[in-house]
């Protein structure tokens, strides 16, 4: 299953990004323009424009946009 990484994204040291997501209509993890992906954090949902995640697994803590 893919996984899209948009432009300017920072993904933290030993960040994991799997790509099979929760919802079954859509087979990627899209990572949107200008995110920042905590160190360690486990990503398996989509993380929208603008926003930062952290933990495992992830939870959106903020949104810029």
């Amino acid at each position: 299953m893919p996984i899209v990484i948009e432009d300017n994204v920072y993904i933290g040291m030993r960040a994991n990004i799997i790509s099979k997501n929760r919802d079954t209509t859509k087979n990627s993890v899209t990572i949107g323009k200008y995110a920042v992906i905590g160190a360690c954090a486990l990503i398996n949902v989509d993380v929208p424009e603008g926003a930062t995640a952290i933990g495992i697994p992830c939870k959106i803590i903020e949104k810029k946009y």
